[in-house]
């Protein structure tokens, strides 16, 4: 399994309408790619600083979602004034719950 993790920075009084804006167009969205598993989103809501993961079946599933998963920032970034810090990739070496 592979992972995306975009880490962006708000103002703290859009974190709910960022997540819901996650809910409603983001997730939808990246459920339509193809190896897509899930999406974490994780916030300090006094900072405004968050991180997106979202989660990927294979390396090769994560880079044809590229191209969409840079659309997706872009067009939240310019919708809800999110400075997007960094965009990483990784592989998944435990996942245990």
């Amino acid at each position: 399994m592979f992972a995306r993790v975009n880490t962006v920075t708000a103002d703290p009084a859009m974190v709910d309408r960022t997540i819901q804006h996650a809910q409603e167009q983001i997730v939808p969205a990246l459920r339509k790619q193809k190896g897509f598993k899930r999406y974490l989103a994780l916030a300090d809501r006094k900072s405004g600083r968050a991180l997106a993961i979202t989660f990927w079946d294979s390396e090769a599933d994560l880079r044809a979602s590229e191209a969409t998963g840079s659309q997706l920032r872009a067009q939240v970034a310019a919708e809800l004034k999110l400075n997007i810090v960094s965009v990483e990739s990784y592989e998944v070496l435990l996942d245990q719950t």
